[in-house]
C-alpha cells in the first residue's frame, strides 16, 4: 500500500515537473498582436520581406486564390512567386477596409522595392484587394487580387461626379 502511494506521488511530481515543457513562453506572434486589417497586411509583407515562409503560408487558406495580370493562381503558385521576391522595402498606402460577418475586405496601394527573380521591381503602384477570413486560429487570407495602376481602362474614374 505504501509502495502504491510512493509511485502515485512520484507520478504527480513528474507530471508537475514536465508541465512547463508543454508551455510556450516565446514572444507572441505578430498576427496575434494585430488589431486591425492594416496591421495584418503590414505583417504579411514584413514576413515576405524577412523570408518567414512558414508564417506566410500559415496566413493563407488552403483554398487561397489570387488574380494577377498573368492569370489566376493557387496558394502554392503564389508562395513560389512571393519566394522569388527579395524585398528591400515596401509601402502600403490608401488602405481601406470593411467587415462582412467573419470576413474583412481590404484594399490598398502597394509599392515594392527590391528584386523579383533577380530583376529589379519596376517602381509602380499596384492596387491590392485582399479578403481575410476569421477562423479559430486568427485571420487568414482566402483571396487576393493585384492590379498594376492603369492596367485596366475605364472603371469608376471615368464616371467621376461632375
Amino acid at each position: 500500500m505504501k509502495s502504491r502511494r510512493v509511485w502515485s506521488g512520484l507520478g504527480v511530481v513528474l507530471a508537475l515537473l514536465a508541465a512547463p515543457a508543454c508551455i510556450h513562453f516565446g514572444r507572441a506572434n505578430a498576427f496575434q498582436k494585430a488589431t486591425n486589417p492594416g496591421e495584418y497586411e503590414q505583417q504579411m509583407w514584413e514576413h515576405v520581406k524577412a523570408g518567414k515562409w512558414l508564417d506566410v503560408r500559415a496566413r493563407m487558406a488552403e483554398s487561397y486564390r489570387c488574380t494577377m495580370p498573368n492569370g489566376a493562381h493557387s496558394r502554392s503558385e503564389m508562395m513560389d512567386f512571393l519566394q522569388s521576391l527579395k524585398l528591400d522595402n515596401f509601402a502600403i498606402t490608401d488602405l481601406k477596409s470593411s467587415a462582412n460577418g467573419a470576413d474583412m475586405v481590404v484594399t490598398y496601394d502597394l509599392q515594392l522595392q527590391g528584386k523579383a527573380n533577380g530583376q529589379p521591381i519596376p517602381p509602380a503602384r499596384v492596387h491590392v484587394l485582399t479578403v481575410w477570413q476569421g477562423v479559430k486560429r486568427g485571420w487568414i487570407q482566402v483571396a487576393q487580387s493585384f492590379t498594376p495602376e492603369g492596367a485596366w481602362p475605364g472603371g469608376p474614374v471615368m464616371m467621376q461626379r461632375q
